[in-house]
């Protein structure tokens, strides 16, 4: 059968060009890259693998990896040398809190050819939530603030307070790019608001967040007495609005801002607490501080620690006296001898005293005791005259003695001794 010369022409020249279309591109057709990832998905905290292989292997060439995220953004690029027989792998990165939820793409190239994969990041979402104080009194406004990560435009924050029962108030925000929201007002507290309530903020349905506050939780507090000094007794009582759990606490600093006492009072069925400690003669004198917590609510106040000593007083102008006032040290017979002493408290506490004055002959006789007992306050002075009638001649010493009392007499200051004659 003969065949047109046409025909064999066509079928030739097609020929020709297929064979040339095979022959001009050889690194194209031959030269191939897969790349994967060792998961299909990761969430928080996971490391990302890619691996793959390259045929055939080029000497020095090296395979190119980026990533990108959700938003067509280079989440990480980096670069690998396959091995002898072509295979590669890396660990590319990390996922974190900043990281975006979606779909991200993984490009592989070598040598001019090109491969891609495909992972998933789903992160779960977490929030944070605060309020600027644990406790809160009547007419304070309680502030919310937090932070949710990963930030998700769509996703509102809503926030709500409860106390058991009820549902006291809603507030609904979107949060900053970065996450954050802050100071939202969300509540003032009324006066007949009081318990254990509860702060919760959620993340759309995504995730949720709560925290324990104190409404009407306050301390009242009382000391017996609050200038004391050594020997007295630091007596401290006081009563919670409402009982939580565990005791109170108490810590107590000194002047010097060290710590005097720290104290956890036991707290009764009716909120009632106390605690006493003793004052030592070793205690610095000057102002202590006291605070009592209880759950985030908290109360303080101040007291002060005097001396109890020689130091305490002082004694001036001191001597003896006729009765017209003036100063002599000779005495008739029969004449009123009037000794006298003004004194002065220079502590920082008000301090009762026993004003004593005692005359003794020169046999060392008491022939003469007197007192006056009273309160003198800070930096106060007081003039005390004692005056009585000698009518034995001879010479005698007058005592003046200041005490703090009576029953256990702790001098205030130095024994002061004058002498005079009766004639």
């Amino acid at each position: 059968m003969l065949v047109p010369k046409r025909l064999i022409l066509c079928t030739s020249l097609a020929f020709i060009i297929v064979l040339t279309s095979l022959t001009i591109h050889p690194s194209l057709s031959s030269q191939q890259i897969t790349i994967f990832t060792e998961r299909s998905s990761y969430t928080l905290g996971e490391t990302v693998y890619v691996y793959g292989a390259v045929e055939p292997r080029v000497e020095g060439e090296r395979v190119n990896i980026t990533v990108l995220n959700p938003l067509g953004k280079v989440w990480v690029r980096t670069y690998v040398t396959p091995d002898v027989k072509g295979n590669y792998g890396a660990a590319i990165g990390t996922v974190s809190t900043s990281d975006l939820t979606g779909q991200y793409r993984v490009i592989g190239s070598y040598a001019g050819s090109v491969a891609e994969a495909i992972f998933y990041v789903r992160i779960k979402p977490n929030i944070t939530i605060l309020t600027d104080k644990p406790a809160y009194l009547s007419n304070e406004t309680i502030l919310v603030s937090g932070k949710v990560s990963p930030y998700l435009p769509d996703y509102p924050v809503t926030i709500y307070i409860k106390d058991a029962n009820t549902v006291k108030a809603v507030a609904q925000i979107t949060p900053h790019r970065d996450g954050s929201f802050s100071n939202i007002h969300i509540y003032r507290v009324k006066p007949d608001d009081r318990g254990n309530w509860t702060v919760v903020a959620s993340y759309g349905n995504l995730a949720e967040s709560s925290k324990d506050i104190y409404v009407g939780l306050y301390i009242n507090l009382s000391l017996s007495s609050y200038t004391l000094k050594p020997g007295d007794v630091f007596n401290l009582t006081g009563r919670v609005s409402f009982v939580v759990s565990g005791p109170v606490k108490v810590k107590i600093t000194s002047p010097s801002g060290g710590v005097w006492g720290e104290f956890e009072a036991p707290v009764d069925a009716d909120g009632y607490y106390s605690v006493q400690q003793i004052v030592y003669p070793y205690d610095e004198v000057g102002t202590y501080n006291v605070t009592v917590s209880y759950w985030g609510a908290s109360n303080s106040t101040t007291f002060k620690v005097g001396r109890l000593g020689v130091n305490t007083f002082a004694v001036l102008d001191a001597g003896t006296f006729d009765v017209i006032g003036q100063r002599t040290s000779t005495f008739l017979r029969g004449q009123t001898i009037q000794i006298s002493a003004a004194i002065k408290n220079t502590d920082i506490i008000p301090h009762s005293y026993v004003y004593i004055v005692q005359i003794r002959n020169e046999r060392n006789e008491a022939v003469f005791l007197s007192w006056v007992s009273s309160t003198l306050d800070v930096e106060r002075s007081v003039k005390h005259a004692v005056g009585t009638v000698i009518n034995t001649a001879g010479r005698y010493t007058a005592s003046i003695m200041i005490w703090d009392d009576w029953s256990n007499p702790t001098p205030l200051a130095q024994t002061l001794t004058l002498t005079f004659a009766v004639i």
